[in-house]
């Protein structure tokens, strides 16, 4: 299952903690009519969705069994800060390093051998969409993924390995 975290959610306390008040925040908001987390009963811009799908494998940290892994949905202004973040400097603070084109993020927990789609509502001034996995051993750069909303359409199919997102597919574009 995947699970939403606010901002000051995921800077407190345990992963236990973070997934079990998660999970209630999530159940409270799919309850209430219109949740514009996930864009439901939203005006304005248009919805997307991603599938995100994992292994068995996700993050297993060279183990054999697969952990959790905590994912950030990013919508930016543009791409340039994105490109030339380390994972550590933004998963530590992410408002100073895409500081001038952090439009909103929402976090999520991915489970090992998951498949789950998430709603995104489209900032009206959103360029750029990134997806952030705070993998314990990352294999280069693959920790992110980042497209311009122009070349995304209306979907995106990404899959999370032991250590990397690997883009499986794109929606038809609009």
């Amino acid at each position: 299952m995947t699970m939403m975290m606010s901002k000051d959610r995921r800077r407190a306390g345990s992963a236990a903690a973070i997934a079990a008040a998660g999970l209630a925040a999530i159940a409270l908001a799919l309850g209430a009519a219109g949740c514009a987390i996930f864009g439901g009963g939203s005006k304005g811009g248009d919805e997307f969705k991603l599938t995100l799908t994992s292994t068995s494998k996700l993050n297993a940290c060279g183990n054999d069994a697969g952990n959790a892994l905590a994912v950030r949905v990013y919508q930016l202004s543009g791409d340039a800060k994105i490109s030339i973040s380390s994972l550590g400097s933004l998963w530590g603070d992410e408002d100073d390093e895409l500081k001038g084109e952090l439009l909103k993020s929402d976090e999520f927990l991915l489970e090992p051998g998951s498949k789950d789609e998430v709603k995104v509502l489209r900032l009206p001034d959103a360029q750029v969409i990134a997806v952030v996995g705070n993998f314990c051993k990352g294999d280069g750069d693959c920790w992110r993924w980042y497209q311009p909303l122009s070349k995304i359409g209306d979907s995106a199919k990404l899959t999370f390995d032991e250590s990397c997102i690997v883009e499986a597919r794109q929606g038809k574009k609009k």
